[in-house]
Parts: C-alpha cells; structure tokens; sequence
C-alpha cells in the first residue's frame, strides 16, 4: 500500500480549485475537499451537480454520506419538499439535518 506524501493534501487543493473557481453562487467555501455552497436551490443542485460530474471525470467521486442540504429559508416554505427531493434524487443518501441540530465550523 502507497502511503500519500506531504504534499498530497496540497496537490490536491489545486487540482480541486479548477472545479471550486467554475462556482457560480452566494456562498462558495472550502477548506480542501470540505466545502459549503449556499444560494437558491436551483443555482447550488446546478453547481452541486457540476462538481459531481467534474469529479467522476477525474476518477473520483462525492460521498453522498458525508453531504448534508440545509434548508434555512424554507423554515415555513411549502417548496420544501419539493426541494428535497430534488437534491435527494440527485445524490442518494445526501442527509438534510434539522435546523436545530447543525452548526458550519
């Protein structure tokens, strides 16, 4: 088994800029491969799915596990639903966590 060398994380982030730098939303943050995007629904399941498919081209891949939607302006929203199911359908096993119950680091 390889192990990664120091500048794995590194050469990393730069090939992973070129994918978070096409990003067209209110929000865009990373840290490595951990990032927040925020916006309309529309505009972050379009970049959502940008990524995803950027990546797959790479060879790599979302861990749909670790993702989770935050809903935060569709707290009374009727669209909320609808919203879910959008992105559900789009990333299987994405979770969407109770406003209560999250916190951004």
């Amino acid at each position: 088994m390889k192990r990664a060398g120091p500048l794995s994380p590194a050469l990393f982030a730069l090939a992973f800029h070129e994918v978070t730098s096409k990003i067209k939303a209110d929000l865009n943050i990373w840290y490595l491969d951990d990032g927040c995007i925020g916006g309309d629904p529309q505009t972050v399941l379009t970049n959502a799915t940008m990524i995803r498919d950027s990546l797959f081209s790479s060879g790599l891949e979302i861990n749909n596990y670790k993702c989770e939607l935050l809903l935060i302006n569709h707290i009374i929203d009727i669209n909320k639903p609808k919203t879910s199911k959008l992105f559900q359908d789009q990333f299987l096993s994405l979770s969407i966590p109770d406003l209560t119950h999250w916190q951004l680091l």
